[in-house]
């Protein structure tokens, strides 16, 4: 791939010369958010340059960042795009290399790479003319990881799309003593160096989902593997006992109503009103069940019941499997700090380790942000978005990806969607107030909800639910099947939105056509006419 990953900043001038500078959009960071991004506002006519800092495409799938053994979340029906699905030889849960190759075949059927520029760091972004007329972004771009050998370069945008995503710099614990420690650390994302195969004691810190892929390698790699946690998180199986995987059968809607969401319909009223004790047999059941399946020990299973966690659950291949046969250590413990030969605990407990891994997460770096940008774009340190996307305050600004759900591919798409519309003007939006007042509802829940989240972005298994407010606000229908049962009880595949871009084009001119669907209002309707009839 290295004729279409050489791309630099210098020479998106030349690509845009002589083009409408009001069609002219900045897109930063080509993972799946920004490939689908540029997708779309290629096709709605837009100018379109995206920035990625890495040498190649893919975000956190990138060869650069992916850890050995790192696998998709949900299978590949569902950690889909919409309308390009995984070739039928993928595996069941793609892994890394796999969901690469896919991406870069996504970038090349659709004509991405000559709009991509690779080693190409966005340092800057400000307003020009309070942003009534776009923006200027500073970009450094680099031949190689030489840092003296880079240059900077600013270009001016219409609009600009922000796509580096959730995971876009690892968080690392600043750990007293880490100056005087003699082996290797490393954080989930950074430990595909090559010195690390010759190290023999492993001590992984966390309890997410890549800090369980990383103790399970290094134990399936022969060597001792120790997990430190403070507190553990929900996991699932990918296969449930039958061999169906598990999130072809939770991924629906069905399942999505018995999560508390703050804008409901009727049914979901009812459910979580009068029919509250449904809501919690099903929990309740569901954590029984759960830890059972998967063989999690006391230590390893959450004191709170589902759905409390639910926002950060995993899904593990063969970790348990491997902790109870003792070829994991997993403690319970915080980390104090380092000593030279490993890790100390709080309880003074010394663990020698060749390697520290941190599985300690991602934070958003929103460094490159102007001081007058950062206040529209945050309030009281929070992300202040409507539906997660649109700043009200800066409404040529939009965040797409910010918002990972179950399926994040889905939800980016149709939230580039979204934006396209926006900005074509083909849509209107709410008074500032309104959705300042909207945002502070959401908030307000999500606080609640998951208070330890700082920037007020929520994940959480809300998919339906989002990705139906966005489809209302562009006026399209929000159930994507014929009937009820099928959209209610199948699984909430991406491939129903696979028509939406051609809907959409189709509504604008005039000659959208009405879909049929049965509902459930429709057969009670039927019901009471037959009843009283006989």
């Amino acid at each position: 791939m290295s004729d279409k990953t050489d791309a630099t900043s210098a020479t998106t001038e030349s690509r845009t010369e002589g083009k409408d500078p009001a069609q002219r959009v900045g897109i930063i960071g080509a993972g799946i958010a920004g490939l689908v991004t540029a997708k779309i506002f290629l096709e709605n006519g837009f100018d379109v340059q995206v920035f990625e800092k890495e040498p190649d495409l893919g975000g956190v799938w990138a060869l650069s960042r992916a850890y050995p053994g790192l696998r998709a979340n949900t299978a590949k029906e569902t950690y889909s795009l919409t309308d390009y699905p995984y070739p039928a030889s993928t595996s069941g849960y793609p892994v890394a290399e796999e969901v690469r190759a896919h991406l870069e075949s996504y970038a090349d059927h659709f004509g991405l790479y000559p709009h991509i520029s690779f080693n190409s760091e966005v340092v800057r972004l400000e307003e020009i003319d309070g942003g009534r007329q776009g923006f200027s972004m500073t970009v450094r771009s680099r031949a190689d990881v030489n840092e003296e050998e880079s240059r900077e370069y600013t270009h001016e945008f219409a609009y600009v799309l922000i796509c580096s995503g959730a995971f876009s710099t690892p968080m690392m614990p600043d750990l007293p003593g880490r100056e005087n420690y003699r082996g290797l650390v490393r954080h989930s994302s950074e430990w595909t160096h090559p010195a690390v195969a010759d190290v023999r004691r492993v001590v992984v810190i966390g309890a997410g989902k890549s800090a369980l892929d990383c103790a399970a390698w290094a134990a399936r790699e022969g060597k001792t593997s120790t997990l430190v946690f403070r507190k553990p998180h929900w996991m699932v199986p990918r296969y449930l006992p039958g061999g169906a995987r598990s999130d072809l059968r939770f991924i629906s809607r069905f399942i999505e109503m018995f999560v508390n969401y703050p804008v409901r319909p009727w049914d979901e009223k009812l459910l979580h009103g009068p029919g509250k004790p449904l809501v919690w047999l099903w929990w309740t059941f569901l954590s029984a069940v759960v830890p059972r399946v998967l063989g999690m020990p006391k230590l390893m299973t959450p004191e709170h019941k589902l759905p409390v966690g639910f926002e950060s659950v995993g899904q593990v291949d063969d970790f348990f499997d491997l902790l109870n046969v003792d070829r994991i250590t997993a403690i319970r413990a915080g980390v104090k700090g380092f000593y030279d030969l490993g890790v100390e605990l709080d309880d003074g407990t010394q663990i020698e380790a060749d390697l520290v891994i941190m599985g300690t997460g991602w934070q958003r770096d929103m460094s490159f942000l102007s001081e007058e940008l950062r206040s529209k774009v945050y309030g009281n340190g929070r992300f202040h978005l409507y539906r997660r996307i649109l700043p009200p305050g800066q409404q040529r600004l939009a965040f797409i990806g910010f918002f990972p759900t179950l399926t994040c591919p889905l939800s980016s798409e149709v939230g580039a969607h979204w934006a396209a519309q926006l900005f074509t003007g083909n849509m209107s939006l709410p008074s500032t107030v309104e959705m300042d007042q909207t945002i502070e509802r959401l908030e307000n829940w999500a606080r609640e909800r998951v208070p330890e989240l700082e920037d007020g972005v929520f994940t959480g298994p809300y998919i339906g639910h989002y990705v139906d407010e966005l489809m209302r606000d562009m006026g399209m229908p929000t159930m994507r099947t014929s009937n009820f049962l099928k959209e209610y009880l199948g699984s909430f595949l991406p491939g129903r939105y696979g028509t939406l871009g051609e809907e959409l084009k189709a509504a604008r001119e005039g000659r959208l056509k009405k879909r049929f669907y049965l509902g459930s209002l429709h057969v009670l309707a039927a019901i009471v006419v037959i009843w009283i009839v006989m």
